[in-house]
């Protein structure tokens, strides 16, 4: 096991990952199945499951100072790899299942628990518990009581104070988002279905009685982008969110799409059940086709059911972004 002092935030990298490129992936497929498109078989986003690095906060860096604390934590790590989730529940295994294996391999979750000196007997509770879990295509080990950090961390950020560039990163859509995407989509548009052409315009942020308040691109599952645009119109504000039409019956767009974002980190709803689908059908410039997801999330009432919790890019990054290049 590779061990590094690589620290992103408050975590420190023990294992880099090793991403595949998934062209190459795709097409290694093709040719050996004889499937012009495996990458819309269900189960498909699960072989690139846990390829990224491997971080642990600094309280689970400490622990590993120990020798039998790291082992602990190594083995737990292979358990959670082969589907050994550990001490969790039935439900939890089941989403795990959903996670890896038909959406994009996030918030799949493990929890282990250490005994000292595999002392056990007459214990009606663990020593130390571990979490590990997935999160933009990373594994994330911290104590159980540890709040997630990682969650806020921005990883394009990081990746540039590092001295890495979107180019370095190709392949790794999921942990991209806004330009960095764009970049990504637009040297190796091949990988992905389409993106919506309104990744090129020059927006104005008020257009008569509407105010456009932001934006985002990145990939909502396996090689399919979402593109969305927010804006205001008097005391409505609306969430507009396009994805190619390719491969997804509307069926899909309108009662699976929401619990897709949840699950990305994008969205938090209170209800799922409340929200009513509103989506509609749009063929862009070239001709492709696109749905768009329409989502009010805010108005005149003080609580919302549906928000908006991905990040919120400014027009003004897009349009020098398509302006100067």
């Amino acid at each position: 096991m590779k061990r590094e002092t690589v620290c992103i935030g408050d975590y420190i990298r023990i294992r880099e990952g090793k991403r595949p490129d998934p062209e190459t992936e795709r097409r290694r497929l093709q040719k050996g199945f004889g499937i012009e498109h495996p990458e819309r078989i269900n189960g498909y986003a699960g072989l690139f499951f846990g390829r990224g690095d491997v971080f642990v906060s600094e309280t689970v860096w400490d622990f590993m100072k120990d020798g039998d604390l790291e082992k602990f934590v190594l083995d737990a790590l292979r358990k959670f790899e082969r589907e050994n989730y550990g001490d969790i529940s039935n439900g939890d295994i089941e989403q795990n299942g959903e996670n890896r294996w038909l959406s994009n391999g996030d918030l799949v979750m493990g929890r282990y628990g250490y005994y000292y000196g595999d002392e056990y007997m007459g214990k009606n509770r663990f020593d130390e518990v571990i979490r590990i879990r997935t999160w933009k295509g990373n594994i994330w080990i911290t104590y159980d009581s540890e709040p997630d950090l990682f969650l806020l961390l921005d990883m394009n950020r990081e990746e540039q104070a590092s001295g890495e560039t979107a180019d370095e990163t190709a392949g790794q859509a999921e942990m991209l988002g806004g330009i960095g995407f764009l970049k990504e989509y637009r040297a190796h548009p091949d990988r992905y279905l389409p993106l919506v052409s309104r990744q090129y315009e020059i927006v104005k942020e008020q257009v008569d009685q509407v105010t456009n308040l932001f934006w985002d691109a990145g990939i909502i599952e396996e090689n399919r982008p979402y593109f969305i645009k927010c804006w205001k119109m008097f005391h409505v504000t609306t969430l507009d969110v396009y994805v190619s039409a390719e491969g997804m019956e509307r069926w899909d767009a309108e009662h699976l799409f929401v619990p897709k974002m949840i699950r990305r980190g994008l969205l938090e709803v209170d209800d799922v059940r409340k929200i009513p689908p509103n989506v509609g059908r749009t063929k862009d410039r070239d001709g492709k086709e696109f749905y768009i997801i329409h989502l009010v999330i805010g108005d005149e009432k003080p609580v919302q059911n549906i928000r908006w919790v991905g990040a919120k890019r400014t027009f003004k990054e897009l349009n020098d972004f398509n302006a100067h290049g």
